[in-house]
């Protein structure tokens, strides 16, 4: 399986859970903390973290985490097509 390959898998699981767009953002910080680590490693701890984490609270501005809960929706609905 390649890289490529592996993150698609994780990303369909986290979408399957609601989480993508939260997991896509960590791995993302993952990456710049370790610019060097393999994408899918990043990729994994990102999913195994908001597993882990599952209480997650939208505040009353409409964030999680630093994504708007109305982009993560339009994001989502790009994803389908």
């Amino acid at each position: 399986m390649t890289e490529s390959d592996e993150i698609e898998e994780i990303l369909y699981k986290a979408h399957s859970l609601g989480i993508r767009d939260l997991v896509m953002e960590r791995a993302s910080e993952i990456l710049k903390e370790k610019p060097k680590s393999r994408k899918s490693d990043a990729y994994r701890k990102s999913l195994d973290y908001w597993k882990n984490n599952k209480q997650i609270q939208i505040g009353s501005s409409g964030m999680i985490g630093n994504i708007k809960q109305s982009e993560k929706w339009k994001k989502v609905k790009l994803y389908k097509h």
